[in-house]
């Protein structure tokens, strides 16, 4: 039979990924208890290696900008889009409201690693190897099965109860909004604030210049790298 552990914590973040990475500085930063389980080591290879600017604006909020910015990591001031003749290009830096003009290419290997280094660094305990088998929102308390990685054939089974703040949602009468929930409205306000304030900027700078949101494709931005024309699909 396989070891259960019981372990009550009161963040737990599946995946140390950069937005595990990230959530998980952000909230210790507040004071809360926080465990990472990922299932992979690092480095490890994933795709995705372009950022938008204001990705470096939740790094620097996670107190990390100062470490990835000493990486070394390609800067990148633009980009550009292309699809049979049409073509549109964009300037991080031409924007209506206040951002970052640039951002980074990165490999996300070592970006990944570097986030987690840094949310370890700042107190979040990230435990590699351990995948989730379970999770259980429906008990009293919320939990999660957890198996870790030791090398044996019995792998231990660690069940971890979590705070119903952070994981469930409110079950009293009253309909008192739970901190979990809190949260979760203003990651999703500030993300859809994010992309409203872009699509803005972009057009409202156009419709200044008396232009249109294609960029001729004589005259690409300065800086900006043009992506290889894909060739329209044959019916």
């Amino acid at each position: 039979m396989p070891i259960v552990e019981m372990e009550r914590r009161q963040v737990v973040i599946i995946g140390a990924g950069p937005s595990g990475a990230i959530a998980a500085a952000l909230l210790k930063r507040k004071g809360h208890d926080v465990l990472v389980i990922e299932r992979q080591h690092f480095p490890r290879f994933s795709i995705g290696e372009s950022l938008l600017s204001h990705c470096l604006d939740f790094v620097e909020e996670a107190g990390m900008l100062e470490a990835v910015n000493a990486a070394g990591f390609q800067r990148k001031n633009g980009a550009a889009f292309a699809w049979g003749e049409r073509y549109s290009a964009f300037d991080f830096g031409d924007t209506f409201t206040a951002g970052k003009p640039t951002t980074l290419q990165v490999q996300r290997a070592d970006f990944d690693k570097l986030l987690a280094d840094q949310a370890a660094l700042q107190g979040a305990e990230i435990r590699y190897g351990d995948a989730i088998v379970s999770v259980d929102v429906e008990r009293p308390r919320p939990q999660l099965d957890v198996r870790r990685e030791d090398g044996s054939e019995l792998v231990p089974q660690q069940v971890i109860e979590l705070s119903r703040d952070y994981v469930s949602p409110p079950t009293d009468a009253t309909g008192t909004t739970t901190e979990r929930e809190i949260l979760a409205n203003e990651l999703r306000r500030e993300m859809s604030a994010s992309i409203i304030r872009r699509i803005d900027s972009v057009v409202r700078a156009e419709i200044e210049k008396g232009g249109s949101l294609s960029a001729p494709k004589d005259k690409p931005i300065e800086g900006a790298v043009p992506a290889e024309p894909v060739p329209a699909a044959k019916h």
